[in-house]
């Protein structure tokens, strides 16, 4: 439940977030490469990293990546819909720098919030059994 309740949270982030910076993932309708929009992929590792902080599970990283793969997936889908002649291969390696980046950045999110959650449980387990002791 709690890697529905992650999932949940890191899309919220990233949609309502997204919305009010006018981030989101945009994929360029050309042959020439895409910038990396880094912008874009520091607002996917801040809801990932709150995502994998509320999922505290390993399992987190690769469904967080897996959204962001459907996001991306969806925009080049919707950029192809327009009559550029562009295929899909040219629209994939056009954004491929994009693509990598924010899926980066989503991963490294995903395992730092998650690692995060276990550390400050960890502490806490461990300053609660010392007050036990005391």
């Amino acid at each position: 439940m709690r890697i529905v309740i992650g999932t949940v949270a890191m899309l919220t982030i990233v949609i309502a977030l997204g919305s009010v910076l006018d981030l989101h993932v945009t994929a360029a309708a050309s042959t020439a490469h895409a910038s990396p929009q880094f912008a874009t992929a520091l607002l996917g590792l801040l809801a990932a990293a709150c995502g994998g902080f509320i999922a505290r599970r390993a399992h987190f990283a690769p469904i967080a990546m897996a959204v962001y793969t459907v996001f991306w997936a969806l925009a080049i889908y919707y950029v192809h819909r327009f009559p550029l002649g562009l295929t899909y291969a040219d629209l994939v390696s056009s954004n491929a720098v994009p693509i990598a980046t924010s899926l980066s950045a989503v991963g490294i999110g995903a395992l730092f919030g998650q690692n995060l959650a276990k550390a400050l449980r960890k502490h806490a387990g461990a300053h609660h059994d010392s007050r036990s002791q005391s």
